[in-house]
């Protein structure tokens, strides 16, 4: 059973965290799911510490050299100029 936050959901830190177990083992869909369930449970906002494991997860699962990938690589390195261009080429 997933930890509950605030207003009875899912504790972000858990979904990425499952997620990102599912990746690693292999487990695609599994992770697909988790990854959905995260981005649902952030789409009201959240704070920039429940955005960074939503961040986590979406670096981790998107595919390297997917565009996907390089917004999160740009941001992550502070380059937010270029994520935005690569965001918009995508």
């Amino acid at each position: 059973m997933l930890r509950q936050g605030t207003e009875g959901q899912s504790d972000p830190q858990a979904l990425a965290l499952i997620a990102m177990s599912h990746y690693r083992l292999g487990h695609q869909s599994e992770a697909q799911v988790r990854l959905v369930e995260l981005r649902q449970t952030l789409d009201g906002g959240g704070s920039h510490h429940t955005q960074k494991w939503l961040w986590e997860a979406e670096q981790l699962l998107s595919q390297k050299g997917a565009g996907l990938c390089d917004v999160w690589t740009a941001i992550a390195a502070g380059r937010l100029d270029d994520a935005t261009k690569l965001a918009t080429d995508a």
